[in-house]
């Protein structure tokens, strides 16, 4: 099985008070990049989130720091996901599960958020 992640992508997610920021995102769509994520990791990368198409579960099995869940919704034809969940701080060896209308996770680091963003958009995500 490949490594599949899309990488170096920009995206914008849009805060709970309509200001939009630039974020880079990474699409893990091969098996191994799915399964690995970000275990091992020292550190999540601020400004990065990586985002799991077709995900409504994580786990956070080896993984060294904890990071924060954003859950999306189906995207649109022009890759906007709606937020339909956050989870901040999730420790390691913990799982997590989307709450209803979830299609995909992002992994972010710890922190990144202060209140629910509205919609993460990346143009990647058109037609997952």
């Amino acid at each position: 099985m490949a490594r599949k992640i899309e990488d170096g992508l920009t995206g914008t997610v849009t805060l709970a008070d309509g200001t939009v920021e630039e974020m880079r995102v990474r699409a893990a769509t091969g098996a191994i990049d799915r399964f690995l994520g970000l275990m091992g990791q020292r550190r999540v990368e601020p400004g990065t989130a990586l985002v799991f198409p077709k995900c409504t579960s994580i786990h956070c099995f080896w993984m060294r720091t904890p990071i924060d869940v954003v859950w999306l919704g189906a995207p649109d034809g022009e890759g906007r996901c709606t937020v339909t969940g956050l989870t901040r701080s999730l420790a390691p060896w913990r799982l997590d599960f989307g709450p209803k209308g979830s299609w995909g996770v992002a992994e972010l680091a710890p922190g990144t958020f202060r209140e629910t963003p509205k919609q993460l958009a990346c143009k990647a995500l058109a037609g997952k």
